[in-house]
């Protein structure tokens, strides 16, 4: 089960479909990018959408996230079961490449409540393997691991969907090379690990939130015109224009987001 947004607050689902919504020709337009023949099609067989028209959205977002300092900060990565390894008693999942990270929750997508997940230093990840009941130092603080009947009395409640002890804590270990870390308890059932951090982000989940809204939509839209002109069309004149209208919105939504950050 996927958690819900908070209100005000886009998607990045609801954002591809707002830039739907302003692309309506180029969103279903099929064009001579066929594969061998016999083999799979580069559309999108879920909503008739082409990868080439996918992949400019993505592309201008990027351009957006290089040019706007604002929108490479604090953004979330929702990681589910599926994208652990188990290790022992602890998860193992990648980090985002490049990434600087700001806070990490446990969070229950049922009953919509968030737990810290402290950090502890790197040398100590085997112990949130063995779930050994130690002090760990040179993390956020000095913590106590729980001990490993804590621990199995803590995912009995979690299956049976209770909520935890308002004091409990996750831990997590990150590697130096800030490119994977430890988890502890395992991430199951309805629940889910939400991961808050800066950085220049290079793929998105449907349902997790994005910091540009309508305004970037539009920019995102001219791109996506101008790329269709130039190399479907072979119009660089018409292509030019779309361009221009892109980077003029982007130039204003960087003023409005410099303007956000000198009066918050």
């Amino acid at each position: 089960m996927q958690a819900e947004p908070p209100v005000g607050l886009w998607t990045w689902e609801q954002f591809n479909r707002k830039v739907d919504e302003l692309c309506p020709l180029e969103l279903k337009r099929i064009f001579g990018l066929m594969c061998a023949k016999g083999s799979t099609p580069v559309w999108n067989f879920t909503d008739g959408s082409s990868v080439f028209y996918r992949n400019q959205i993505r592309q201008a977002v990027l351009d957006l996230c290089r040019y706007i300092p604002e929108y490479a900060r604090n953004n979330e990565t929702i990681y589910y079961n599926q994208d652990f390894a188990p290790d022992g008693a602890a998860h193992v999942g990648a980090l985002p490449p490049m990434s600087k990270v700001e806070s990490v929750w446990l969070y229950s997508a049922n009953k919509q409540r968030r737990f810290p997940v402290e950090q502890v230093a790197w040398e100590h990840r085997f112990k949130l393997c063995h779930q050994r009941h130690e002090h760990f130092e040179g993390g956020m603080g000095a913590e106590v691991m729980p001990s490993a009947a804590s621990l199995e009395a803590e995912h009995k409640f979690r299956e049976a969907g209770y909520m935890p002890h308002p004091h409990f804590k996750g831990h997590m270990a990150i590697s130096p090379r800030h490119d994977r870390f430890y988890i502890t308890p395992q991430i199951e059932g309805e629940w889910l690990l939400s991961l808050f951090w800066d950085g220049l982000k290079l793929d998105y989940r449907d349902q997790e939130q994005v910091p540009f809204e309508e305004e970037a939509a539009l920019a995102v839209s001219w791109w996506v015109k101008g790329q269709f002109a130039d190399y479907i069309e072979r119009d660089p004149g018409r292509a030019a224009g779309f361009v221009g209208q892109f980077k003029t919105k982007r130039s204003e939504l960087y003023l409005q987001a410099l303007d956000k950050g000198r009066t918050a």
